[in-house]
């Protein structure tokens, strides 16, 4: 969950601090394709592998509640996945980072909070 997890949330960043990546010359996705195309796609592909990734503790261990939540909020990664694919601005950049921060603790904290069966 983690690793697919991590890269819309880097796609954000690399997209927020794309100029800062050029001046000092790193070779960031979003630099190597200014267009945020490249970005924007592997933020999709990742956050739609996530859902049915997120889904795996159900069949062994959580019950509904965990997989409403999982599918919820991995919908909602997803669509702001999406959106900055679409848009490739900052707005949508700083709304999928926002997400991001989002989606991973409120997955976790369901671990916790849902009793194991």
């Amino acid at each position: 969950i983690v690793y697919l997890w991590q890269f819309p949330h880097f796609m954000a960043i690399a997209w927020i601090y794309r100029r800062q990546y050029a001046a000092a010359r790193l070779k960031m996705l979003t630099v190597v394709d200014p267009s945020g195309c490249r970005a924007g796609m592997q933020a999709v592909v990742a956050a739609l592998a996530l859902v049915p990734v997120s889904l795996v503790p159900v069949v062994e261990h959580a019950g509904p509640v965990y997989f409403t939540a999982a599918v919820a909020l991995g919908l909602a990664y997803l669509a702001c996945s999406a959106w900055f694919c679409v848009r490739r601005d900052e707005p949508s950049a700083r709304w999928l980072l926002r997400a991001s921060l989002i989606y991973l603790p409120a997955l976790l904290l369901m671990f916790m909070l849902v009793p194991l069966v």
